[in-house]
C-alpha cells in the first residue's frame, strides 16, 4: 500500500509538471499567459466561460483576502530583448473596473487595468515597453474591484539592444532649426548612454539659494538651468503689478541670457496660468486662486470644446497666450540661444487644466502650439520636449525631439527608475528624466543601463536644506557623490562653457575658483546621521506645494484684496519607487571627466541607408520566430504527455504487482 502511495504522489507530480510546461500558447498574435495558470490570491472559485481563453478565468475581488490584498502575477519568460506589447483580457464584473499594475515589481504611474462593464476586452496597458532576456512578471492588484482576469498577452514588436537605443541617429523635428539648435541637439546625441548632464530649478536667478547651496556643498554648478515661463504668462504679468513672490521672479528671460552666456544649457516649462476669464470665483467675486489658474481646481475650462472651436473667445485667449510666450522667447532666438522646451507637462496629468480634455484635445493644442512658434515665429532655435506617461498622448514624432519623465521617489529613494526609462524607449527619442524629487544614484543608473540624457532637480523642499539635513530628499553626501562623478556633467565640463563672466571680458568667478583651488573638496558634514523611519507610500496623488505667506499684500481680486497664500507650481512624488541602495561616499575631489564630442560630420550615406534596411526588417510578427515557438510548444506538450502516460502505465503496474502479493 505504501508502494501504491508514492504512485500517486509521482502521478500528481507528473500532472503538474504538465501543467506548467503548457501554460503558454503562441499565435501570430503573441503569447498567451493564462490567469489560472498564474500565482493568485482570490476569495472565490474560477469563472467558468466559454467565451474566455481556455474556457476559464479567475475572480479578483476588492481589497483584501485573509489579510493579503487580492492579485495576479503573471511570469513569463524573454528569450530576445526588444520591444513589446503587454495586454490583459478582462471583465468589470457590473461596472467598469480600475485595478493597480506592476511590471518586475514596479508600480507603474498613472497607468490602470481598464476593464470594461460585463463583457471581455482586452487592454494594452503598454506599448514598446522594452524587455531585457529573462524572467519578467506583471503583477494586477485589487483596486477598484470585482474583475475577472482571462489572460496576459506578451507580443513582441520589434527587436533591439540598449545599446542600439543609446547610438540610434535622432533628428530634429524642425527642419530648419538654427546651427546652435543642432549643436546643442548633436551633443546630447554624442552624450547619450555616455554621461547624463546635471540640472536644477529654480524660480529666482543663478544667484538664489539652490544654486549656491549646490555649488557650496559640492563644488559645482548645473550644465542645466530650469526655468519657468510662469512669470511671463499674461495673467501672471497682471498680478506681478501687485506682488512678486520670488526675488528675481520677473526676470526669468534675463536668467535665462545670463546663464546661457556663461555657457549653460537652459530648459523651460511652462506653467500655464489661463486668463481671468477663466478662473473661478468664491462666493464674494473673489477669484479663488489666481496665482495658480493652471489648475483645473481654479479654473473653467472644457478643453475639448474649446480645440473644436477655433473661432470661440476661449480659444483665441488660448492663442493671445501663445503669442504672448511666443515673443518672450523670441528674445532668446534673437541671441542665438538654443532652448530644451517642455510645454505642457505631465500630459494626461488631471493635475494641470491641459490634461483634464483628453488626449485629442491636448495633441491638438501641442500642435498648434508647435505650428504657431515653428511656422509663425520661426523660433528654431527650440527643441520640443514632451513629458507624459501615457502612449495615447503623444502628440506625434514630426512634434517631438525629446521624451521626458517626471519622476518624485521617497527621501533617500535613490534609485534610477529603470522600468520607467525603458517604458519610454519605444518613443525612439532621446529620454530624460525632467523632472526628479530625489537625485538618481549614478552607479545604479549605469548598472542597470538606465542613462537619463539629463536629470533636472525641483526646487524647494527637494533642494538642499539650510538646517535638518537629516530630513532632505537628497543626502549632502548624495548630492557631492552625483555632482562629482566622471559621468556626470556639470557646467565647468560643458563644451559650451565660456569661463568667462557675464560681460565676457575676464574668467567667471567660479573658474577662477576652480583655479585657485584645482581639487576643491566638497564642504559638508562627514558624521553619519540616523536615517529616519521611513513612512508608508502615499496614494499617488499631486498636490502642490504652497509658498510661506508674503509680507506684502497679495494682488486685489476685483477690487477686494485675497490674503491666501500662493500655490506655487510643483510636482508632488508619484508612487513608482524600487528599492533604493545608496552606495559610497563623497570623493574628496572630483575627477575630471571626458567631455563628449560635439562635432557635427557629414551624413554617412552608407550607414544611413543600412540603418533604414534594419528599421525596414523589424517585423512585428516574425513567422519564423512564431514557427519556432510553437515547435517548443508542441515539443514540450508532447514531452509531457509521454511523461503522464508512463506514470500512469507505472501506477497501473505497481497496482497490479500489489494486488497479486495480496491474493496469495
Amino acid at each position: 500500500m505504501k508502494k501504491f502511495g508514492i504512485s500517486i504522489l509521482v502521478f500528481i507530480i507528473g500532472i503538474q509538471i504538465f501543467r506548467n510546461l503548457s501554460v503558454a500558447k503562441v499565435d501570430n498574435l503573441g503569447t498567451y499567459y493564462e490567469a489560472e495558470e498564474a500565482e493568485f490570491i482570490t476569495n472565490r472559485e474560477n469563472k467558468k466561460d466559454d467565451n474566455a481563453s481556455n474556457g476559464e478565468a479567475i475572480f479578483l475581488p476588492s481589497g483584501k483576502v485573509n489579510g493579503t490584498d487580492a492579485y495576479c502575477k503573471f511570469t513569463f519568460n524573454i528569450e530576445q530583448a526588444g520591444f513589446y506589447n503587454l495586454s490583459i483580457n478582462s471583465w468589470g464584473v457590473g461596472d467598469e473596473k480600475k485595478n493597480l499594475l506592476d511590471v518586475d515589481g514596479t508600480r507603474l504611474q498613472d497607468l490602470y487595468l481598464n476593464s470594461p462593464r460585463e463583457k471581455w476586452e482586452e487592454h494594452t496597458f503598454l506599448k514598446n515597453q522594452y524587455l531585457d532576456v529573462g524572467v519578467h512578471s506583471v503583477t494586477v492588484t485589487a483596486g477598484y474591484g470585482y474583475t475577472y482576469l482571462d489572460y496576459l498577452r506578451v507580443e513582441q514588436v520589434s527587436v533591439m539592444s540598449i545599446e542600439e537605443i543609446y547610438n540610434r541617429k535622432y533628428e530634429l523635428s524642425n527642419k530648419n532649426a538654427t546651427p546652435k539648435a543642432k549643436e546643442l541637439f548633436q551633443y546630447l546625441q554624442n552624450s547619450y548612454g555616455k554621461s547624463i548632464l546635471s540640472g536644477q530649478f529654480t524660480y529666482e536667478g543663478i544667484n538664489n539659494t539652490d544654486i549656491q547651496r549646490i555649488k557650496e556643498k559640492t563644488g559645482k554648478l548645473p550644465a542645466i538651468l530650469g526655468l519657468d515661463l510662469l512669470a511671463v504668462t499674461p495673467s501672471v504679468q497682471e498680478l506681478l503689478k501687485y506682488w512678486i513672490p520670488y526675488p528675481n521672479f520677473e526676470k526669468v528671460m534675463d536668467t535665462a541670457v545670463e546663464y546661457a552666456s556663461q555657457g549653460g544649457i537652459i530648459t523651460f516649462c511652462w506653467h500655464w496660468n489661463l486668463d481671468f476669464s477663466f478662473m473661478k470665483k468664491d462666493a464674494n467675486g473673489n477669484y479663488t486662486n489666481a496665482w495658480s489658474a493652471y489648475r483645473p481646481d481654479y479654473v473653467n475650462i472644457d478643453l475639448k470644446k474649446v480645440m473644436a472651436n477655433e473661432n470661440s473667445k476661449e480659444y483665441k485667449l488660448l492663442e493671445r497666450d501663445m503669442d504672448a510666450i511666443a515673443q518672450q522667447l523670441k528674445r532668446l532666438s534673437d541671441q542665438d540661444i538654443p532652448i530644451l522646451f517642455r510645454p505642457l507637462h505631465e500630459a494626461g496629468g488631471s493635475w494641470f487644466w491641459w490634461g483634464t480634455g483628453g488626449e485629442d484635445a491636448y495633441i491638438k493644442l501641442w500642435r498648434k502650439m508647435y505650428d504657431k512658434f515653428t511656422n509663425e515665429y520661426h523660433l528654431n532655435n527650440l527643441i520640443w520636449v514632451w513629458n507624459g506617461d501615457k502612449p495615447n498622448w503623444y502628440p506625434g514624432d514630426e512634434y517631438v525631439d525629446i521624451c521626458g519623465v517626471d519622476i518624485y521617489n521617497e527621501k533617500k529613494d535613490y534609485n534610477p527608475n529603470s522600468t520607467s526609462f525603458k517604458s519610454h524607449m519605444g518613443y525612439k527619442k532621446i529620454i530624460t528624466l525632467s523632472e526628479v524629487g530625489t537625485l538618481p544614484d549614478i552607479d545604479q543608473a549605469f548598472q542597470n543601463k538606465t542613462i537619463w540624457s539629463w536629470f533636472m532637480n525641483w526646487t524647494g523642499v527637494h533642494t538642499i536644506p539650510e538646517t535638518n539635513s537629516e530630513e532632505a530628499y537628497t543626502s549632502l553626501e548624495m548630492w557631492s557623490k552625483v555632482y562629482n562623478h566622471e559621468k556626470v556633467i556639470t557646467l565647468d565640463e560643458s563644451p559650451f562653457h565660456t569661463h568667462k563672466d557675464v560681460n565676457n571680458d575676464h574668467i567667471c568667478d567660479f573658474c577662477a575658483t576652480q583655479l585657485k583651488t584645482e581639487t576643491p573638496t566638497p564642504s559638508i558634514n562627514p558624521t553619519n546621521r540616523p536615517e529616519p523611519t521611513p513612512s508608508p507610500k502615499p496614494t499617488p496623488t499631486r498636490t502642490p506645494e504652497s509658498t510661506p505667506k508674503p509680507s506684502n499684500s497679495a494682488p486685489p481680486q476685483n477690487g477686494n484684496t485675497d490674503n491666501n497664500p500662493a500655490n506655487t507650481p510643483s510636482s508632488s512624488p508619484n508612487d513608482n519607487n524600487q528599492n533604493a541602495n545608496p552606495t559610497g561616499n563623497p570623493p574628496t575631489s572630483p575627477t575630471k571627466k571626458p567631455t563628449p564630442s560635439i562635432s557635427n560630420p557629414a551624413l554617412d550615406k552608407e550607414q544611413d541607408k543600412n540603418n533604414t534596411e534594419k528599421e525596414d526588417n523589424e517585423n512585428p510578427t516574425d513567422k519564423k520566430e512564431i514557427k519556432k515557438k510553437n515547435k517548443n510548444y508542441l515539443l514540450r506538450a508532447l514531452v509531457s504527455t509521454v511523461i503522464s502516460l508512463a506514470i500512469v502505465l507505472l501506477v497501473k503496474f505497481i497496482y497490479e504487482k500489489w494486488k497479486k502479493e495480496k491474493e496469495i
